[in-house]
């Protein structure tokens, strides 16, 4: 048997990121697309804590021990947004690639095909692109540059990737301190279906609603204090939606 080398985790949806570059995508475009087919193997995404109160109205808010492909740090749980109980299954997007109407869709699909990166020499981060993506043409779209500079298009998909990278900072300070007060439990749920299999859900953790009542009231306070009731509220209130699984 031949040895084969691990290769790196991609952040969930990009095949082939890279660096974007004035010089070698001049001509690259932006396609103005509402079709989420890239979505459709996935069952569950990334969350931020901006987002949790009106996410928390369509999908049930778990968390995940961090890798790669989540972009959090190993050991550092993440939150997501649960799509589906059966892997590789996106229960929101239809065959034709539409999200499900009325439904909220996370800030990192509708960030997709861009991501921000280190640039490895610095701590900076720098804009890229899955040049994989269908959302990504050369014939049709808006242009990434005008005259050898970032076009508007791409001053404000700069302002949304900066957006998102404040908010997911902001959700790291937050997962550290629900760590630090051991508020997190490992669950393993059972999804019963009428007519179907059952489906047992492993490797995710609920906040432990015992302990989140048995905090003193200095550690309460603290928690409000830091603004982060808020997001506890809504990822317990979300959990009443693992019901449309059933």
């Amino acid at each position: 048997m031949s040895e084969q080398t691990a290769q790196p985790l991609k952040p969930i949806f990009y095949n082939d990121p890279k660096l974007l570059s004035r010089d070698e995508h001049q001509a690259l475009r932006l396609v103005d697309s509402s079709n989420y087919a890239f979505a459709q193997n996935v069952a569950s995404v990334p969350l931020v804590i901006s987002e949790f109160a009106v996410a928390s109205a369509h999908y049930p808010i778990i968390f995940v021990q961090g890798t790669q492909a989540t972009g959090a740090k190993p050991n550092q749980p993440m939150a997501m947004a649960l799509l589906s109980t059966v892997a590789d299954q996106n229960d929101f997007v239809s065959a034709d690639g539409t999200w499900r109407a009325d439904t909220y869709i996370p800030a990192y699909v509708r960030r997709y095909p861009f991501v921000f990166a280190s640039d490895g020499a610095s701590d900076n981060l720098v804009l890229c692109a899955d040049l994989s993506s269908d959302r990504l043409s050369e014939d049709e779209g808006e242009p990434l540059f005008t005259d050898g500079q970032p076009s508007e298009t791409t001053s404000r998909v700069l302002t949304f990737c900066n957006d998102f990278q404040r908010d997911y900072a902001m959700t790291e300070q937050w997962m550290r301190k629900i760590v630090e007060m051991d508020l997190l439990t490992s669950q393993r749920l059972t999804i019963t279906r009428t007519g179907k299999p059952s489906t047992v859900l492993d490797g995710l953790m609920l906040l432990d609603r015992e302990k989140f009542r048995s905090l003193s009231d200095e550690q309460f306070i603290e928690l409000r204090r830091g603004g982060c009731l808020g997001p506890i509220y809504a990822h317990l209130s979300s959990l009443h939606r693992l019901r449309q699984f059933i």
